[in-house]
């Protein structure tokens, strides 16, 4: 039914271009001549490193190994940077799941007539003047008024719900606590 070969240099029917697939391309040969004098100048040692590394690291994709082994100096950058990816997703789909006809009280999942939303978080820094929590949906500013407070936690470990008010959206920390419950 289907032909078994594809001539990949023919173009789609009824295209007729003007593109030749068999001229050089002498910036790309330079290119490659120049990879080819760059290679030149590497000491044996470093061609055996770099030929060990490249080993390493077709074992490990073969192996289906985790990212931790290949690349360990980097994790905590791609953590941080996975983090801060998944809460300007769940900020979006915060945005987008709420409905048109909102509700005058504050629900989780969704922002009310005045954009607040309940959410839980953990804190992350606390100073004389402010602290800063963490949640699914990104970095929330609390006032000192609530560090009284009896549910305010004292560590990092502990998550505390409150009522969060959207303050500006293109900021770093777009929410502000508005109250701990």
């Amino acid at each position: 039914m289907y032909p078994t070969t594809y001539n990949y240099n023919l173009l789609p029917p009824g295209v007729n271009g003007s593109i030749n697939y068999n001229t050089d391309d002498y910036e790309q040969d330079e290119m490659f001549e120049s990879f080819d004098s760059d290679i030149q100048f590497i000491s044996s040692d470093e061609k055996d490193m770099i030929n060990e590394y490249g080993f390493i690291i077709t074992e490990l994709i073969s192996t289906g190994e985790d990212r931790l082994v290949m690349i360990p100096e980097m994790v905590d950058e791609m953590d941080i940077f996975e983090t801060r990816r998944n809460q300007v997703e769940n900020f979006h789909s915060l945005i987008s799941s709420t409905p048109y006809v909102r509700s005058k009280r504050s629900v989780e999942g969704e922002l009310d007539i005045k954009n607040r939303t309940i959410i839980t978080a953990t804190l992350q820094t606390k100073g004389l003047n402010y602290a800063t929590f963490n949640s699914s949906i990104g970095k929330i500013y609390v006032k000192p008024q609530f560090f009284n407070h009896k549910k305010f936690p004292k560590d990092t470990e502990k998550t505390v719900r409150m009522i969060v008010a959207l303050q500006d959206a293109e900021k770093l920390i777009r929410w502000t606590c508005i109250k701990i419950l």
